[in-house]
This record gives C-alpha cells, structure tokens and sequence, in this order.
C-alpha cells in the first residue's frame, strides 16, 4: 500500500480534506531495486506467456521526469526492460530458432514469403551490431516449436503514427511517412499496417534494431525534462511459433504457425503548463499527450463500469477505443487477449502532489479492471496432416562457436577441403562436356528449323498464288453481277422519271385550266355588278 498525504500547498489540501490518499498495487518497489530484480518481478512471467504463444503487454507510466523510459529502455550500463527480455528470449530459444519462412501479418496472422528480402535485414547495415552480454539468464521453452522473432518499433506522435524503424531520410521541413491502423475481419481488430518488420536472429541485432529506433524517436528538453518523450513508443517483439512433428520435421503451413505479441508501451508523461512551461510546438505535443492519456484512463473506468454492471446483470456501456489511436492498437488486450501489466512510475521530489495523485488514481482504476482470458485452442503436433515441412536443423549459437574454435573442426575442414576440390573439378569437366553437347544440338536444331521454314515457305507461296487466281475469278463474277444489278436500277429509275414528268404535265394542264376558270369566273362577277349598279341608277332617277 502506498500511502500519499497531501501537503499545504496541494490542491488536494484546498478543495479536500487532510487525510492521506491510500492506495493499493500488486507490487511495490523502492529507489534500492535494481533492474535485474525488477525485470525478474514483472517482466519474467510475461515473457514465458508470450513464448508459450500467449500475447502480453506492459505499459510504463506516469508524469514526466519520472523513469519510464529508463525503466522501460535502461542505459547501455543499467539496461531496461527490453533489452533484457530480448537477451532472455535469445538465451532461451537457442537451439530452437527458426528459419521457417513466415512472418506476421496483420493483427495475428501469419503468411509465407519466398522472398528473403521480406525479412527486412538489410536495415541492419544501418545499425551499429556489436557483441554484448547482458545476462546469461533463461528459460524453459516448449521444444516441439520452433520460434522465429521478429521486431517493431512505432511511436504514437500527436495522434499519428510513425514508424521508428523507416531508413528513410528525412530532409528538414519534410513530412514524415505516416502509418495507419487497418482492420482485420476475422478477429475485428485493428492493426498498424505497413510498418517494418524485421526478422532477427540473436540478441546482438535486436539491440542494434532498438538503439536504432530509439535514436529516430520524438525527443526534446522542457522545463521538468532534459530529454522528454514526446511520443508514445510501442516496441513489440513477435513470435513466430512452428511446429515440430514427432518425425523431427517442421511444419511451415501457416495454418499451424502460432503468433504471439511482447509489447513494450513507453507512455509520454502527463504534462502541466505551469510546471513545464511549454510553448509552440511543445504545447501542442502536451495537448496531444494529455489527450490520449485521458482517453486511456476513460477506457480503463468504462471496463471496470461494465465489470461491475455485468456482477448486477445490466446492460454494459460502448468503451470509447476510437477516440486515441493508442487505445484502438491495444483493444485486444484490454479484452483479454493475453496479459497485461501496468507499471507506475512515481517521483515524489520533482512532481506536484496533485500530479501524482492523478497517476495514483488512474493506477487505481486500472487495478480493479479484470479481463476474462480468450482460451486459444492448440494444434497437437502430432495431428498435423500438412504437407508443407522440411527437416528440422538446430542452429545453436553455441554449438557453432565449439565446432568452429574446436581443433576437429580444422581436420574436418581439410578432408571436406580436398573433396570439394574434386568435385568441383569433375563439374567443370561435366559442364564443358555438356556445353559442346548444346552447341550440337542447338546446330541440328538450328538446321532443321531452317529446312522447315524453307518448305513451308514454299508452300505459303503456292497457297497465295491459288488464292490470288481464285479471287480474280470471283472479283470479275461478282463485277458482273453488280452491274446489272446497277443496269436494272438505272432502268427502273427512268421509268420513274417518266411516270413523274407524265404526271407533272398532267398537273400543269389542269393548273391552266383552273386558271382560265377563274378568269372566266371573275368576268362575270364584275357585268353583273356593273348591271345592278345601272339598275339602281335608273330606280333613283324614277324616284326623283
């Protein structure tokens, strides 16, 4: 139990009462604990569940200036979490690393590539690789598997997401590539599509992959911090599970392949204004940062909501995943798929009280939040039907540097020496041999071809000349033909031309004969009004 009394000038004094703030946690560690105990405290139980094939999460807390990143990172002297998971998981599969080709896809998915270049190694030549031994520490791993590990790095920087891991250049004032989440239909998660995945094969590479991130990472100096996270980080390491048969043989279907998920979550610090003085772009990236922490302690009070309404049998509230891309990546695991574990992180010298009585509440909320666990159902080994298998080769780290150093190795090596030499010797004999062989035969090939396109060039020939013949004889039949098809229309149409000058005529006349009618008529009209006008003279004058 952690024990908090809220000082004079704390907020908490002012607005509420004086008692101490009591709260309780799984485990507690003092400023003695050294990284090793508390690696093997929290992150040990962790690491067998991933490599049984199992997902786990581990999220680093707390204000800033207050250790996540060293907790989570360490310093090369004193390393952190990470490295030395990474040294365990490599100690531990050391005879049963896999050189399967598959590799994660999607949220937990697995698929083949034939491509070596899928495995993203050449971004090790970007890195500084050297040998260095953190701990010979390990663990017992399930030996009918094999376990490929491979490595992500992302960071979550004003709610976009970048990857760490991107070679790519950045020219100042350029944007940089962003990534986006993606939804996968058969699980309704999301995951973060088209980052690098890059496939490793001891402890001294992913160190060098994980210093290399680090180095690409949001870092900058406020006021609380010389070296600020800026960014949320996420470096997750993937385990590629294959099976081994009782025949000794590895299973490469990816239908049997088990992926599992180690995800290490270096949280940005929850910022204050007036502690931090921040301005500008500083300002903005504590905007951001406050925002998805709020948004994952919302989540975080709504799954225990629905905890407790489910106990009294009512309906449960939507958990606002949606609102933080933080909260979205990691939805699986607040559901209970696989484990998860929050690490607080506390400075009672350089942070206010009440800072730290706002981390100490969301804890406490996080605390009361159980997840029933999502069972996974296992393929037996020795029910496995495919057909996609080769025999299995251990590549032990240990066994190769004995052979290499021991002097058996050497006598070995020259008897292998003079085999090799003769045999390569009676090769080159082989492909000399086999080259005049192919010079003979592509000749005789060459000459028959040609007698070939000569013949069937002569009947090409005679076969043209037929068609030609044949076509003038048809073309000078069917000119016969249209012309006297042409010769009857033509005839056909002056008849025409006949009949409608007939006609025309015809027409005319009548035309002339209705004009000579109306004259007529016209002429008449005019004596008879001239007669009734005499007559009406001639009425007049009797009258007068």
């Amino acid at each position: 139990m952690v024990s908090m009394i809220p000082p004079a000038d704390s907020n908490a004094y002012r607005t509420r009462n004086k008692t101490p703030e009591k709260y309780r946690f799984t485990k507690i560690f003092n400023d003695t604990t050294d990284q090793q105990t508390f690696f093997n405290e929290t992150t040990l139980p962790l690491i067998q569940d991933a490599l049984d094939g199992n997902n786990a999460l581990i999220f680093a807390y707390g204000v800033t200036n207050s250790g996540k990143t060293y907790t989570v990172m360490g310093k090369p002297e004193d390393p952190g979490l990470v490295p030395r998971s990474l040294s365990l998981i490599f100690n531990s599969i050391d005879q049963y690393k896999s050189e399967t080709k598959l590799k994660p896809a999607m949220h937990s998915a697995t698929v083949a590539y034939d491509n070596p270049e899928e495995e993203n190694r050449h971004l090790l030549t970007l890195c500084n690789v050297q040998e260095q031994s953190i701990s010979d520490q390990k663990i017992n791993v399930d030996t009918t598997f094999e376990y490929g590990i491979w490595i992500s790095f992302i960071e979550v920087y004003n709610e976009q997401i970048f990857d760490l891991l991107d070679p790519t250049p950045i020219k100042p004032g350029a944007k940089r590539n962003q990534l986006h989440l993606k939804y996968e239909q058969r699980t309704g998660n999301k995951y973060v599509a088209d980052m690098n995945l890059i496939k490793v094969k001891s402890t001294h590479e992913a160190h060098a992959i994980l210093s290399f991130g680090q180095q690409n990472r949001r870092v900058f100096s406020t006021a609380m911090n010389q070296e600020s996270s800026r960014s949320h980080s996420i470096f997750t390491i993937h385990i590629v599970r294959c099976p081994i048969d009782h025949n000794n043989f590895v299973c490469e279907d990816p239908q049997y392949a088990i992926l599992s998920k180690l995800s290490f979550v270096d949280l940005a610090g929850s910022e204050r204004y007036r502690n931090t003085l921040s301005s500008g772009q500083r300002l903005k990236e504590a905007g951001n940062i406050n925002k998805s922490l709020m948004f994952l302690g919302q989540c975080m009070e709504m799954l225990r909501l629905n905890q407790m309404k489910g106990e009294w049998n009512k309906s449960t509230a939507v958990i606002p995943y949606r609102h933080s891309k933080l909260t979205e990546m990691f939805k699986s695991a607040f559901e209970g798929d696989g484990k998860a574990a929050i690490i607080v992180n506390f400075n009672p010298f350089d942070t206010s009280f009440d800072e730290n009585s706002h981390v100490m509440k969301f804890s406490a909320v996080a605390k009361d939040v159980t997840t029933v666990r999502q069972l996974k159902t296992w393929v037996d080994p020795k029910n496995i039907k495919s057909t996609s298998k080769r025999p299995r080769v251990e590549l032990s780290t240990e066994t190769l540097e004995q052979d290499i150093t021991s002097n058996s190795y050497y006598d070995k090596a020259g008897e292998y020496k003079s085999f090799l030499e003769d045999l390569i010797s009676k090769l080159e004999e082989i492909k000399k041999e086999q080259s005049c062989i192919d010079d003979i035969r592509n000749q005789a090939k060459q000459e028959a071809l040609m007698a070939s396109a000569t013949q069937e060039q002569d009947i090409m020939q005679r076969e043209l000349e037929k068609l030609n013949t044949d076509t003038m004889d048809d073309q000078n039949v069917h000119n016969r033909a249209l012309l006297n098809r042409l010769l009857e229309k033509q005839k056909l149409i002056i008849e025409e031309m006949n009949t409608l000058k007939s006609k025309a005529e015809e027409e005319r006349l009548e035309k002339k004969r209705l004009m000579e009618e109306i004259r007529r008529l016209q002429e008449g009209q005019k004596n008879t009004e001239c007669y009734d006008s005499i007559k009406m003279m001639k009425i007049v004058n009797i009258r007068d």
